[in-house]
């Protein structure tokens, strides 16, 4: 699987993260996603988001980050995007998270650039080329 993280000061409701979500995907006028929560044994946020291709998927899980891993910017939470789906559409996703809640995608899973941190208005050059072709 395929995965990214994005640090959190907060810990977001479902609502406020699926809103952020379906934000970003208006704004570069696709289809919105479908969302559907789901219980796992710890008291963490996860979501499962899918959009109308089969490959257009990822899970969403939001969790403390320990005291001693923390950022540079001592983000309390971490939010992972994990898929083997559309990378493209992965990044839309981790796109709505990083502009509601005005942080940056540590791109371990390549879903634009691995292995890079990008900035919101990064992600936003690098969507609006893929997007266009």
């Amino acid at each position: 699987m395929n995965g990214s993280m994005i640090p959190l000061a907060i810990s977001p409701t479902p609502e406020a993260l699926q809103k952020a979500i379906a934000s970003a995907f208006a704004e570069f006028l696709q289809v919105a996603p479908t969302f559907e929560l789901k219980a796992v044994a710890t008291q963490d946020l996860t979501m499962f988001v899918s959009g109308s291709d089969a490959d257009a998927w990822c899970w969403l899980q939001v969790f403390r980050w320990p005291d001693d891993s923390r950022d540079e910017l001592a983000r309390e939470y971490m939010c992972s995007v994990d898929s083997r789906g559309s990378r493209l559409f992965c990044a839309l996703v981790a796109y709505g998270v990083c502009v509601a809640y005005d942080s940056v995608l540590i791109d371990e899973g390549g879903f634009l650039a691995t292995g890079q941190n990008l900035s919101a208005r990064t992600m936003r050059g690098l969507l609006e080329a893929q997007l266009d072709n």
